[in-house]
């Protein structure tokens, strides 16, 4: 209900200027650990596996291996931090189709319009207040599993 209330020439400019389309193939990599986040990704269509690298993550914490399935959100760090490093790797292990938000865009073109440069401030705000609350972030959620107990959209959006 509340992005109804956007302009609708401010969403077709982020459609148009902030947003892209990918393609992966079979093996193809998303990203690597230890490359900079440079967009967020949403896996629209197809299998992605996952894996943190082991020299990315503390000791004590547990690697990630895990499929992602469409409806995921990859490098969303990308959108709310300046520097997001990749903790781990993402690879197609079959045909995929990603929605690619570019940052700086996204964030100007929402700046225009004060409802979205609102609702961007607060969301981003609550992701890195989170983020710094989080075992150790990961390439997917960006907050443990183990801490949000899988609320954590509802805890940003709420807040």
């Amino acid at each position: 209900y509340v992005l109804s209330n956007i302009h609708a020439d401010t969403i077709e400019s982020i459609c148009m200027k902030a947003l892209d389309f990918a393609l992966l193939r079979s093996g193809d990599q998303l990203f690597a650990a230890g490359s900079v986040a440079t967009e967020a990704a949403f896996l629209v269509d197809g299998p992605l596996s996952y894996r943190t690298h082991p020299d990315c993550v503390p000791t004590n914490h547990d690697v990630v291996e895990c499929l992602v399935d469409a409806g995921c959100w990859l490098k969303e760090a990308a959108l709310w931090c300046s520097s997001w490093i990749h903790v781990g790797t993402a690879q197609a292990e079959d045909h995929c189709k990603l929605l690619l938000v570019q940052p700086q865009e996204f964030l100007e073109l929402c700046s225009a319009h004060m409802l979205a440069r609102s609702l961007v401030a607060h969301y981003g705000q609550q992701f890195n207040l989170l983020l710094a609350q989080s075992r150790w972030p990961d390439d997917l959620t960006c907050f443990s599993r183990a801490d949000d107990g899988g609320d954590w959209w509802s805890r940003i959006v709420c807040a």
